[in-house]
């Protein structure tokens, strides 16, 4: 699990990791798939094309005949991009294939393993696994549990077993396989912030609506007095 706090990376060094095995994906023939909330995928696609443009990469989005479409002609594709959504629609399909890399993107989608995203997810054959979530566990225990029993099953084995354990032992069998940074960590390695003020004045109507907008909060708070 890549636990970083927001805004220190985690689709960057995603990246930079698929970029260090590029030529083994080529030779199997097995892309790297990235499963994310589906306002991200747009997202993914972009920051592919800007950190490594050599990364073939493409979104497995639009109609349910289109997406098989792509799912059977992207031989060439390096990189699959999906949707936990289209993901469930489409598992039978993914079940099927053996991917080089799995990384699920806000992992806290599959939390609860009760649900179909977990299960969805679950069904995909890959040789490395990875979790990014900068909140691996929100309320309980058990959120952990679910995201390690997807990515790597053998570290707690059942929930049963996994709910019997204290919870430094967890912490012990966690502590290799999971990365987690704030920005209090690093903030040595940051450049020093810059703050610019710059002063704009409002345009005529912009002025009539605050006018406005000041006298009513005057007489409504008059009122209250």
């Amino acid at each position: 699990i890549l636990a970083d706090d927001m805004g220190l990376g985690k689709t960057v060094q995603s990246i930079a990791f698929i970029l260090s095995l590029l030529p083994e994906i080529r030779k199997a023939g097995e892309p790297v798939l990235i499963v994310a909330p589906a306002s991200l995928l747009y997202n993914w696609h972009s920051e592919l094309a800007r950190f490594a443009p050599e990364i073939r990469a493409v979104v497995m989005d639009g109609s349910r005949l289109d997406r098989k479409k792509l799912i059977r002609s992207e031989g060439e594709a390096d990189v699959w991009i999906t949707s936990y959504q289209l993901l469930r629609m489409d598992m039978a399909d993914y079940a099927k294939r053996m991917f080089h890399a799995a990384i699920f993107d806000e992992a806290q989608a599959f939390k609860n393993d009760a649900t179909q995203t977990a299960q969805a997810v679950k069904t995909i054959s890959s040789r490395y696994r990875f979790a990014l979530t900068g909140t691996p566990m929100e309320n309980r225990m058990e959120e952990l549990w679910s995201i390690y029993d997807a990515v790597f099953p053998a570290l707690f084995g059942g929930r049963k077993a996994f709910q019997d354990l204290p919870r430094e032992t967890v912490a012990t069998r966690i502590r290799p396989f999971l990365l987690r940074r704030l920005k209090s960590d690093v903030l040595k390695e940051l450049p020093d912030k810059i703050e610019t003020l710059q002063s704009s004045a409002l345009l005529l109507e912009q002025k009539k609506l605050y006018t406005a907008y000041l006298a009513k909060l005057r007489q409504e708070t008059l009122k209250d007095l």
